[in-house]
């Protein structure tokens, strides 16, 4: 859809099932919002505060708004609607 090379996705490892980022169409900025279909594993590390606790791996659904990322979502579009995601 963009031009090859133009995406660049932001807050990657933060919510691994919305895609947002910036690309270029026919030479047009635009913001780029995607949500991701497939499951997608996530780390909680152990609290290293706590000795008993431990790492954990967890499922999240595709197709699924969870804290993080819905929180990445609206710093995506209010840096979409402030024009400084689309042009830095």
């Amino acid at each position: 859809m963009a031009f090859q090379g133009s995406f660049d996705e932001i807050m990657v490892r933060w919510a691994q099932t919305v895609r947002c980022g910036r690309a270029r169409l026919g030479g047009i900025p635009l913001g780029v919002i995607a949500v991701e279909t497939r499951t997608v594993d996530l780390c909680v590390p152990a609290d290293p505060a706590n000795l008993d606790s431990e790492a954990r791996h967890l499922q999240q659904a595709g197709k699924a708004l969870y804290y993080q990322q819905s929180s990445t979502t609206l710093l995506m579009i209010s840096g979409i609607i402030s024009n400084s995601i689309v042009n830095p």
